[in-house]
């Protein structure tokens, strides 16, 4: 019961990745339904996307852009 009033208060203070998440999840939905030939199966993978951003706090967008900004030299 722990965990799941931390998902809860973490899909609430993680404004960020919740818009995001539910914007791919509504974006691929409305992609089946519009696009032709493309299937369920398809639009899984950003479903599943979609979801994991709901429930990740907004600090993977930070560590995202760190790691993206990583000069490797």
């Amino acid at each position: 019961m722990k965990t799941v009033n931390k998902l809860y208060a973490n899909v609430f203070k993680s404004l960020k990745t919740t818009l995001l998440g539910l914007v791919i999840i509504a974006l691929s939905i409305y992609s089946v339904f519009i696009k032709d030939g493309l299937t369920w199966g398809d639009a899984s993978i950003p479903i599943v996307i979609g979801i994991t951003l709901i429930l990740a706090p907004d600090s993977i967008i930070k560590l995202t852009k760190k790691f993206l900004s990583k000069d490797d030299v």
